[in-house]
């Protein structure tokens, strides 16, 4: 069972408690979506929406759900067999696509895949295997960066993309960089403490550093190009398109978070960058206090609300639920949130859309900033 909800800009559909909970949700072609659940028991299973939801069975070794980028496909990854499932209307068709050893490692469900013309990508934690003309190629890859150090870090980062030679994608725990003619990369040198994360553009890319270069607290930080600025990093962005990187900071100085433990709350210092020809610039800074609790808590950038090709920013905490603070071209976020109303308990980071998980009686509720078919 569920129903759908189009009121004003947002619109939300539901998945009963029993079937499981969302863990994962893909754009297909169009307006077509891809919905993960996972139930108590471990039980994967798969939903698609188009103009109603529909349950899609699928094999319990399923490793991999790859919708085609173009078309309406569906490519289903085993560890010895992909099937691909072709739909016109309310005729599917599947056929046996691949069928070898893959060399994917047992994981999560919600790795990384990609379809494009008649090529599968996969991304495991090793390597990045593809799958074209019944053939298997794998190649080996490296942590482009590491946040074991830093465990609160999290990453939104834009999922394979290709610049001079380089695939970089993110598994929402770590950071990958592959080099496709398979030559080493010359990693930038590190302070005592730091760590580097790569930032894309489509000339190129650069390097932002964080971390402390004299291994102590104090000296917790970033540096990109000319730019500097104290502070633990938490949460890191960066949108390709438009030369942006987004992030988030705690203090480095312990008596802010005696402070912060005091009046219960965690403050985040919400900073915007811009590369302007070779240069960087601040187009935007401003402090946030969130009141401790369950749920997601802070600023995320989970993606485009308006449509405008622009990244948004999320805010998030029990007492004012979701506000949206929508992206200015010139001065990185507009003053004034749109208030959303009950707190995410997690949003489906998808670039050009803006997903987010909510419960209601019963139900899971996925819920959409625009309605989905145009």
């Amino acid at each position: 069972m569920f129903f759908a909800i189009l009121y004003g800009f947002l619109m939300s559909f539901q998945i009963p408690f029993s079937d499981g909970e969302p863990v994962v949700l893909i754009p297909g072609n169009k307006s077509i979506l891809w919905v993960i659940t996972v139930n108590d028991s471990g039980e994967q299973t798969l939903w698609r929406y188009d103009s109603g939801l529909q349950k899609v069975p699928i094999p319990q070794d399923t490793q991999y759900v790859v919708p085609h980028s173009e078309r309406d496909e569906l490519y289903i990854v085993g560890k010895k067999r992909v099937a691909l499932r072709t739909y016109h209307g309310s005729t599917v068709k599947e056929t046996l696509w691949f069928s070898g050893d893959l060399p994917i490692e047992t994981l999560p469900r919600w790795q990384v895949g990609k379809a494009q013309l008649d090529r599968v990508i996969l991304a495991t934690t090793r390597s990045i295997v593809t799958i074209q003309d019944g053939k298997a190629a794998v190649f080996p890859h490296r942590l482009a960066a590491d946040h074991k150090l830093m465990k609160q870090t999290e990453w939104i980062f834009p999922n394979f993309v290709e610049i001079n030679g380089k695939i970089h994608w993110s598994d929402q725990h770590f950071l990958y960089s592959l080099s496709v003619n398979n030559k080493k990369e010359a990693y930038p040198q590190l302070g005592a403490m730091e760590k580097a994360i790569p930032v894309l553009f489509q000339t190129g890319t650069e390097w932002f550093f964080y971390g402390g270069d004299r291994g102590d607290l104090d000296s917790f930080g970033w540096r990109v190009g000319h730019l500097r600025g104290d502070g633990i990093l938490t949460r890191f962005a960066q949108d390709p398109a438009h030369g942006r990187i987004y992030f988030t900071t705690i203090s480095n100085k312990v008596r802010s978070h005696l402070y912060a433990s005091v009046v219960r709350k965690r403050f985040f210092q919400v900073i915007a960058l811009e590369k302007r020809g070779d240069q960087w610039y601040q187009v935007y800074e401003k402090e946030f206090g969130f009141k401790k609790g369950r749920g997601l808590l802070g600023v995320y950038w989970p993606g485009d609300w308006n449509g405008d090709g622009w990244l948004d920013m999320a805010i998030c905490d029990k007492s004012s639920g979701l506000r949206v603070l929508l992206a200015d071209r010139h001065h990185g976020f507009q003053s004034n949130p749109l208030k959303i109303g009950q707190q995410p308990r997690r949003f489906f980071p998808t670039r050009h859309h803006f997903f987010w998980l909510t419960k209601d009686e019963g139900s899971w509720v996925i819920k959409h900033s625009r309605e989905v078919h145009r």
